[in-house]
């Protein structure tokens, strides 16, 4: 049985509030970003191997921390990788494009 991938967002706020984000959120996001703002704060530093991890670096530290982590089958590593680059470098992206039509109003 193949495990596929399961991703998720966590973020922690001071106040200790979570959410858990699945990749059909993220990818709703990716289509609309205004609409889902709370997935929009610093930057990301991701690291992989058996798991992928990534961190939301923020100059504020009273700001939110986020763990990005997904499980994926080994033998399929690669193909998940470009996948999770691609959707990150498309989120990344729009969360740029967002800003800057943010700053023009």
């Amino acid at each position: 049985m193949k495990q596929g991938i399961q991703a998720f967002i966590s973020y922690t706020y001071t106040k200790n509030d979570v959410w858990l984000i699945t990749m059909k959120d993220m990818m709703q996001w990716v289509k609309n970003p205004i609409e889902n703002s709370h997935l929009t704060k610093g930057y990301w530093i991701c690291q992989f191997n058996d798991k992928i991890k990534c961190s939301e670096q923020t100059s504020n530290s009273t700001t939110k921390k986020v763990t990005f982590a997904a499980i994926i089958n080994v033998d399929q590593i690669w193909i998940w990788q470009t996948a999770f680059l691609v959707v990150l470098y498309i989120v990344i992206y729009r969360y740029d494009k967002y800003m800057q039509e943010k700053k023009k109003k």
